[in-house]
């Protein structure tokens, strides 16, 4: 299980966490770890990016999804010398989760205002990944 700070303190950027689990999925190869700064991708806003930094390695996170209650930190390789409890410090790139959770609360706003105005127009499909936000609408 990982527990999400971007739930209860949203402002950090950084942490300290320790490894739980890592494996390779049909999204590529991963590691889980027991907190982690990284929102997970969901309820249609992109997960955020950044680094996990292992001893003097930096590995490159561009995608982070929660699956069976741990946060799958995705990353080209998996590096050798891992092992359970390992430290590690994450980081996400701040400005980019600033621009995907403005999105994605515009484009809420946004169908918002449509069904305000449109009432007989009803949200079928969208999401607020970047870049090619986007709401669909029947009626």
């Amino acid at each position: 299980m990982t527990h999400l700070l971007c739930h209860t303190d949203p402002e950090t950027t950084r942490c300290d966490a320790k490894i739980t689990a890592w494996g390779e999925d049909e999204k590529g190869n991963w590691i889980a770890v027991d907190r982690t700064v990284f929102y997970p991708q969901g309820g249609g806003q992109m997960s955020d990016r950044g680094t996990l930094t292992l001893g003097e390695q930096t590995l490159t996170c561009q995608l982070a999804l929660q699956r069976d209650g741990a946060v799958r930190h995705y990353l080209t390789d998996l590096p050798d010398n891992l092992k359970p409890e390992a430290p590690l410090r994450l980081a996400i790139d701040a400005p980019f989760r600033l621009m995907a959770s403005r999105s994605h609360s515009a484009g809420h706003l946004i169908s918002h205002v449509v069904e305000t105005l449109r009432p007989g127009l009803i949200p079928d499909k969208g999401h607020h990944f970047l870049p090619g936000a986007y709401v669909a609408f029947q009626g």
